[in-house]
């Protein structure tokens, strides 16, 4: 039997291709898909690569076959599949570094936003009492937790976040529910169809203030309106934004970017001298290896953060064409899931 898969390149040119459904081998489990969400580094894929690339990695689906190894799930469960995880047996793993694993098992090149993955039962994460669609935001609330956690935010302490993007207004929800003082958030640029939902989602997820780049006088408008201590700084978008972190930043704030550009602007000239002066710990989180998803499971079943609000596009595997409309145009979208056709 085959199967269809999505990939993408440059320009927004999507591509439906098949291949034959794979066999699980001795611990591998074959998962049927039934929702992914967009990510961000898909859209990156969708504006940089040359070349047709697989997409999708934030994958919640069902167990349909298992290996003859696999004890850790059963064929009909809902899983959970991550990108990419700790071997648990390399030297960093065993000494307790699985963040710096050298071994890490993934999803070998599958597209998430396909009709099935088959991966080692390592990557799965059971859950119940979620939707699929909903399970789907799992991978990327992992990614907010743990830069969040990396942030070392103090109790009533005070933020700031770049990037009114999914992750930025997901970290809002969590420094409002982990007892953050104020709250603010940066965009790019005002009055956009797509800034005004990402602001008005931002501020009911519990941001005091939402400022915008394009503003010229954005950095004096929250100097003035804010004389409090800036405990953290987290950076969801392009690194560039980097030195304007940097600019206010107070004594020892901890900055913490976790924005990527995958394209030309991945530059950002910061003043070393200032930040050993200033003491500011600037200190970069990538989701590999992926961990917190049980945490992150729970969030969402309290609603702590609400998917329903977050996923403002879903789009049949069928139609995932419109990705191109969605995204290229402006609109009112926070953020995008592809479900099957089941």
């Amino acid at each position: 039997m085959r199967m269809r898969y999505l990939v993408g390149r440059k320009d927004m040119e999507l591509a439906f291709m098949e291949k034959e459904i794979p066999k699980p081998g001795y611990n591998e489990v074959l998962v049927k898909v039934m929702a992914c969400g967009v990510c961000g580094s898909d859209l990156h894929l969708l504006t940089h690569s040359e070349e047709f690339t697989p997409l999708g990695h934030e994958i919640s689906g069902q167990v349909v076959e298992v290996g003859k190894g696999v004890t850790r799930v059963k064929i009909g469960e809902g899983v959970i599949v991550e990108d990419l995880t700790g071997c648990g047996v390399c030297k960093n793993c065993k000494n307790g570094r699985s963040y710096l694993c050298t071994n890490m098992v993934g999803l070998n090149g599958q597209s998430g936003m396909g009709e099935y993955v088959c991966v080692d039962e390592r990557l799965l994460n059971l859950y119940e009492g979620l939707d699929f669609v909903t399970a789907a935001l799992t991978e990327p609330l992992a990614v907010c937790v743990n830069t969040y956690l990396t942030a070392k935010l103090p109790l009533e302490g005070n933020i700031i976040i770049f990037g009114l993007g999914p992750l930025g207004i997901m970290i809002t929800a969590l420094a409002r529910h982990y007892g953050a003082g104020r709250i603010l958030c940066i965009g790019s640029r005002e009055g956009t169809l797509r800034n005004r939902k990402r602001e008005a989602l931002a501020r009911a997820f519990g941001a005091d203030d939402v400022y915008y780049m394009s503003d010229e006088h954005w950095k004096e408008d929250l100097g003035s309106n804010h004389a409090d201590v800036i405990h953290s700084i987290i950076v969801t978008s392009p690194p560039e934004t980097l030195r304007m972190a940097m600019d206010l930043a107070d004594y020892g704030t901890r900055i913490v970017p976790i924005g990527l550009d995958m394209g030309e602007h991945t530059e950002a000239l910061i003043n070393v001298d200032h930040m050993i002066m200033n003491k500011n710990p600037i200190l970069p989180f990538i989701a590999e290896p992926a961990k917190g998803f049980p945490l992150s499971l729970d969030l969402l079943r309290k609603k702590v953060v609400d998917a329903e609000q977050i996923f403002t596009h879903k789009v049949a595997f069928d139609e995932a064409k419109r990705l191109k409309e969605i995204f290229v145009q402006d609109r009112e979208v926070v953020k995008t899931v592809i479900t099957m056709n089941n």
